[in-house]
């Protein structure tokens, strides 16, 4: 019988989402907004520079999370935390006070150097138990979903209301709550944990040297550099194609919800069945898989309705062996849809030159299952 979550990890999973999703809405708040409002800064009609701004952020962060998990190693998760947070909501208000296109990437660089997120997980991973911490990080990621969702449908609007400078001034008071939300809310790790690991400087070479490490890694870059490029340019294109920025979510909100129903079920199927890579590494390459087995089905189903249609031969013999033939590709369809036959096989006489095979596309390891091709000569 499996073990539930118990009452204290469900607060540590539930408030540690509640301080991720709390510090992520005030960034992508941002995010959907920005490039149109940019050219109203000293400097801001430079795409390149807007494009900086959006991702210093990131840039600062991926250079401080290693650094900042160590800390929290030494000293203490919480105190850790509660420092990123006043770093980040300190970048937020700089940038709700800029007046040029530098001031706002030197306060979004600041964000970036409040990065906890190295800190927040090993809290939940000193909170809960090895079995329980995959539902912790699904928490964690759920949040995380949901107020990027959000953020699209409501940062047009909000800028509307309250402008630039208020959209960066609340992703400030939003990081002030997470602080009291860790401080009320979140349960004390046990101090154990905390002991700093012997031959850090060691341990943090080979991490960062690490193969396997450096491919995800980069693999995260592409991904964050493709979006923050695409929030440079798509939300000016929509204005310049008549769309006004207050009916941007109009856009945006069906886009989320289709992307949501279509990752899901592979997104499930990797976490019941501990396929994560594959389902990652082989989403487009199935994709291109199915175009072709459905283009096969349409050859097959033409060449076999090609033999069927072919007209008798004027001796009678000939026209026994066809229906003679004809009965046995139906017997061999027949064996290989339930399983049997799964190999080349002759399903008539060589008078005929009629081969049936099965294409087995790896068969049962891919799932791909196979199909049925009839090739008919000519000689």
């Amino acid at each position: 019988m499996k073990e539930s979550m118990s009452s204290a990890e469900l607060r540590a999973g539930v408030s540690l989402a509640g301080v991720f999703g709390l510090r992520m809405l005030g960034l992508f708040l941002i995010l959907p907004v920005f490039a149109v409002h940019a050219p109203q800064l000293a400097g801001g009609d430079n795409l390149l520079l807007v494009g900086v701004a959006l991702g210093a952020y990131g840039l600062s962060q991926a250079i401080l999370h290693i650094p900042f998990g160590m800390a929290s190693d030494r000293w203490g998760r919480k105190p850790v935390i509660y420092a990123g947070l006043v770093i980040f909501a300190a970048g937020s208000f700089l940038a709700a006070a800029a007046g040029d296109i530098w001031t706002v990437i030197a306060g979004r660089t600041l964000q970036g150097a409040g990065a906890i997120s190295s800190a927040v997980v090993a809290l939940a991973a000193d909170l809960t138990r090895e079995q329980h911490r995959t539902k912790t990080m699904a928490l964690i990621g759920a949040s995380i979903g949901c107020v990027f969702a959000l953020s699209l449908v409501a940062a047009p609007a909000l800028y509307r209301w309250i402008g630039m400078g208020g959209l960066f001034s609340l992703t400030g008071l939003l990081s002030l709550c997470a602080i009291w939300v860790v401080k009320r809310m979140v349960p004390d790790a046990p101090l154990r944990v905390h002991a700093a690991p012997e031959g850090g400087a060691a341990m943090l070479r080979e991490a960062l040297l690490q193969p396997d490490l450096l491919r995800l890694n980069l693999g995260i870059f592409v991904l964050h550099l493709v979006q923050m490029a695409m929030f440079v340019v798509v939300p000016r294109m929509l204005v310049d194609a008549g769309l006004a920025l207050h009916d941007h979510w109009m856009l945006y909100l069906p886009a989320v919800l289709l992307s949501f129903a279509l990752m899901l079920p592979p997104v499930l199927y990797a976490d019941r069945r501990n396929r994560a890579k594959p389902v990652l590494a082989g989403f487009a390459p199935r994709a291109g898989a199915l175009a072709r087995h459905r283009h096969r089905r349409v050859q097959h189903d033409a060449d076999a309705g090609a033999f069927l249609r072919r007209p008798a031969g004027r001796r009678g013999g000939e026209k026994f062996r066809q229906r003679r033939t004809v009965r046995r590709l139906r017997r061999t369809m027949r064996s290989v849809a339930r399983g049997r036959g799964r190999h080349a096989c002759t399903a008539a006489p060589r008078s005929t030159s009629l081969r049936v095979s099965r294409l087995a596309l790896q068969g049962r390891q891919t799932g791909d299952g196979g199909d049925l091709i009839w090739h008919r000569s000519t000689r």
